[in-house]
């Protein structure tokens, strides 16, 4: 499950549960075609 978090709220803007078997490997973070892609003060923690 990924939950997206944005500005401290406590609760998620967004909930994705996972597509696939895979349980370890690498995260990928891409923006839309055409789009300036900017992000700040991005964190990516493992669930507690």
């Amino acid at each position: 499950m990924v939950k997206v978090y944005v500005n401290n709220n406590p609760k998620p803007c967004l909930e994705v549960r996972q597509l696939s078997k895979q349980k370890k490997g690498k995260l990928a973070v891409w923006t839309g075609n055409n789009s300036g892609g900017d992000f700040a003060n991005l964190m990516i923690q493992p669930s507690k």
